[in-house]
């Protein structure tokens, strides 16, 4: 999992989406496809995690809906129950439109959704932005099992060094377009060399500090 931080412009969200061939840019992208894709005729597709679920999903679809179709175009072999089930939602939620649903559950949904099918790599951009810190919490609990049980990779972009700290194998910090530093998770908390880097890093330290 390479988690992905710099403040506002910085080009985060640009290069999530240009993976997901969702803008455009100059230049080339490569992917190292893992062994049990090999041999496929139609290679998974990469899926992304919004920041605002509410624009991301059909508010005329129910979540069963939402899941079946997702389940189709990616060519899955699950059921929509056991799609949901692994995703922390449960049955009872399963006819409901999005606007029933709380922001925590709303993004499950979004998260259910893109591991619909074999994925190889899951962009989750600021997924965790708009909860509280305990529905944070899960939210990220969920998406460690889900890598756990799948081999999927992560690209978890956020402007929070923290949370990006706790799922982390690898942190990339943007500064004005530029990837001033990639190293360990644990290396970048310390030994942070940019400036820039150097004051994320205090910045984290100080706001887990006033939080105990």
């Amino acid at each position: 999992m390479l988690g992905l931080v710099g403040e506002s412009g910085s080009g985060k969200t640009t290069l999530g989406l240009s993976q997901a061939g969702l803008t455009g840019y100059q230049g080339s992208i490569s992917f190292h496809v893992p062994d049990r894709y090999r041999g496929r005729k139609v290679l998974p597709r990469v899926q992304v995690v919004f920041q605002g679920a509410d624009a991301s999903l059909n508010p005329r679809r129910t979540v069963a809906a939402v899941l079946e179709r997702s389940i189709k175009l990616l060519r899955g072999t699950q059921t929509v129950e056991e799609l949901a089930g692994r995703s922390g939602l449960t049955e009872e939620l399963l006819g409901k439109p999005p606007h029933q649903l709380s922001g925590g559950q709303k993004q499950r949904v979004a998260i259910a959704r893109a591991f619909a099918g074999p994925v190889p790599l899951v962009i989750c951009d600021e997924p965790t932005s708009a909860l509280d810190v305990s529905s944070q919490a899960r939210l990220l609990d969920l998406l460690t099992e889900l890598q756990e049980r799948s081999g999927v990779s992560y690209l978890f972009i956020s402007h929070d060094l923290a949370v990006v700290r706790q799922v982390s194998d690898r942190i990339g910090v943007l500064y004005d377009g530029e990837l001033v530093e990639l190293k360990a998770a644990s290396e970048i908390f310390e030994r942070p060399e940019h400036p820039y880097t150097q004051v994320l890093v205090e910045s984290a330290l100080s706001l887990g500090r006033s939080r105990r």
